[in-house]
């Protein structure tokens, strides 16, 4: 029994160690082509009313609770959401019909810097939504920006499968 919890003690240990050198910062990036017109891709995510037409969130928690303040288009524009799985706000801090949007987050207590940009090919238009930031965590937070993509990445390739669906329709 005492061999067990020495080994148990020397595996934390290990983790701890890891943790604090494993890097604190995270990139998530999904893209899709939709065969529309940035301006028409630029309806639904420059107005963060029309963002629940297509984000994943509210599905996979029904909790989910979205305010607006009297300013959802442009520049400054920004929600804030509760749920169970925790508190969000975003703000607008770039918006372009043809380029995208740009955005301030902070999801709990973790801030975030996010995108959805738009990039013509042909008919069609690449939308890539990204995320990046850090986790300040201490032991945590070099593994949380290691699984991030990986707890983020399905997500956002949902959405950008409704956005297209919605924009094509």
């Amino acid at each position: 029994m005492k061999k067990f919890f020495v080994g148990l003690l020397v595996l934390l240990v290990v983790a701890a160690v890891v943790g604090f050198f494993l890097p604190h910062s995270f990139n998530v990036a999904q893209s899709v082509n939709i065969n529309a017109k940035p301006s028409k891709i630029h309806e639904f995510v420059g107005d963060l009313r029309r963002w629940d037409d297509w984000m994943p969130w509210k599905e996979m928690d029904p909790t989910v609770d979205v305010t607006f303040p009297a300013e959802t288009k442009g520049v400054g524009a920004s929600q804030a959401w509760t749920g169970k799985d925790g508190t969000g706000v975003i703000k607008v801090t770039a918006s372009d019909e043809d380029k995208g949007v740009e955005y301030d987050m902070k999801l709990d207590e973790m801030p975030a810097k996010g995108a959805i940009r738009y990039e013509r090919m042909g008919d069609a238009t690449k939308v890539t939504w990204s995320m990046s930031g850090e986790c300040d965590m201490p032991l945590l937070g070099g593994y949380i920006a290691l699984l991030m993509p990986r707890m983020v990445g399905g997500k956002f390739e949902k959405g950008l499968g409704k956005l297209k669906s919605q924009v094509e329709k």
